[in-house]
């Protein structure tokens, strides 16, 4: 069965979530080569701290051809973002993965202090 692609919005912007057994992953390539990333010295990291929650995922590219994608699950996303210096992104970039970081920086705060993080306005991704 073909894995079902999914665009959400994700800070003003649409990630491509891939659902596989009833759960979300993401394609990480374009998101590495969209941030100006090279996706070589990415997918490096991600075989190192993602090892054991990476996936590959095969679909139809653009070209009509069965491609492999290296995928994370959406909830792991977070964490490679964390990951990102805000200085090797573009330029245009830098300001919203600076906020995205502080954001995960107050969750994680509020977590552990409060108990419990949220953010108005959110809504969960269901496959």
């Amino acid at each position: 069965m073909q894995p079902q692609l999914m665009p959400v919005p994700f800070y003003e912007d649409t990630v491509v979530l891939v659902g596989q057994g009833n759960k979300p992953y993401v394609a990480m390539k374009p998101i590495v080569t969209n941030m100006g990333l090279d996706w070589h010295s990415q997918l490096t990291k991600i075989n190192e701290r993602f090892q054991t929650t990476k996936v590959e995922i095969t679909s139809v590219a653009e070209d009509g051809k069965l491609r492999p994608m290296t995928c994370l699950p959406l909830r792991k996303l977070p964490a490679w973002l964390y990951s990102i210096s805000p200085n090797k992104v573009k330029t245009e970039l830098r300001d919203k993965i600076i906020r995205y970081q502080e954001e995960c920086d107050d969750a994680l705060w509020d977590y552990r202090t409060k108990g419990c993080a949220s953010r108005p306005g959110t809504t969960s991704v269901e496959f």
